[in-house]
């Protein structure tokens, strides 16, 4: 048994008394009074358990060999527990994240059940938007308690939930980091289907403002990023339509036929498709008089294609015409959010 420097009230000790104290090896007794000073008052008992003798003895001398009930019911009480944890809050509340978990680990060993009573308290700041500071709180649960599954869970949900907040804003960068915490954390299949399909949403946009400024071998590498996230009729059409968008800044060709468009027409698009994204890519490159031959020849290859119809009377209606309203592209995947779980 380990060695106990300061044993309780009532708890079983083993101890080598002085030469004085008896001539007998290994004592012993059970502690009856513990004195300011360090000592001990110990009733030692014969081999059958009857109490014979009194003996005094130095707490660094004794081992614990048993622990009382009371003792351990005054170390595990639900008040030290209750105590070290609205302790724990307070640091918390005070920026002082480090010195609460120390608390709370003390605690949640006291109470495993504090665990629930933080998670509970850390989703009315999710409620009410504070990702910041529930992340915090969540993480700081889940590294305490491993197997808490759920802690583990409403911090990947929120981690989900911020990064919508963060694409919305634009701030697309920071939503990707959150996406990809929520899609390494969660266990959960929802979870991980949902993060997979934001982090699509996030690269597609990051892909469509790369067009914006002409850095279309980017571009393609974020749709096909994109496509391998969230496999879909949109994310493989995005990718297909950056291939020809690409084709055309880079003016690979000047006679333009199905034979220009074999790899995306194998992907799905028509040929009226893919005529209506190359057109538009060389109007906004200042290719006006090209850029509506090309839209012409898709309508007249697919009367339907309402598409290209409107991107020709956009370049048709005005002078100059107004290139950032043509469109080409798919809408893609939309961004979604999870409620938390209690």
């Amino acid at each position: 048994m380990p060695s106990d420097l300061n044993p309780k009230l009532l708890d079983v000790v083993s101890f080598s008394p002085s030469k004085r104290d008896s001539p007998l090896g290994s004592l012993t007794g059970t502690v009856v009074e513990a004195y300011a000073s360090g000592a001990m008052l110990v009733e030692v008992s014969d081999e059958n358990g009857v109490g014979k003798d009194f003996v005094t003895v130095p707490s660094d001398r004794a081992r614990v060999v048993w622990r009382s009930q009371q003792t351990a019911t005054q170390q595990d009480s639900p008040s030290v527990s209750l105590k070290l944890f609205e302790e724990g809050m307070l640091l918390l509340q005070n920026g002082l994240p480090s010195e609460a978990k120390d608390k709370f680990a003390k605690s949640f060993n006291l109470d495993p059940d504090r665990a629930r009573g933080l998670l509970n308290s850390t989703l009315q700041l999710v409620a009410g938007g504070a990702f910041d500071a529930a992340i915090v709180v969540l993480r700081l649960i889940a590294e305490l308690q491993p197997k808490y599954d759920l802690a583990r869970l409403n911090l990947a949900i929120t981690h989900l939930n911020r990064g919508v907040h963060y694409a919305k804003r634009g701030a697309l960068d920071k939503a990707v980091e959150d996406f990809t915490s929520a899609l390494l954390i969660a266990t959960s299949p929802e979870v991980v289907n949902i993060a997979r399909r934001n982090l699509a949403a996030a690269h597609t946009q990051i892909a469509l403002r790369h067009i914006e400024i002409q850095r279309f071998d980017e571009a393609l590498q974020l749709f096909l990023v994109a496509f391998q996230l969230e496999p879909s009729r949109d994310t493989r059409k995005n990718f297909a339509l950056a291939l020809v968008s690409r084709s055309a800044a880079q003016g690979e060709v000047r006679t333009v036929n199905e034979e220009t468009f074999r790899q995306p027409m194998l992907m799905g698009l028509t040929l009226s498709e893919c005529l209506n994204a190359y057109g538009v890519t060389l109007a906004r490159l200042g290719e006006i008089a090209r850029g509506k031959e090309l839209l012409a020849r898709a309508i007249n290859i697919d009367p339907r294609n309402e598409l290209a119809r409107k991107n020709l009377n956009i370049l048709s209606a005005s002078d100059p015409p107004g290139v950032s309203d043509l469109a080409m592209w798919a809408a893609g995947p939309e961004l979604a959010e999870l409620q938390a779980t209690q």
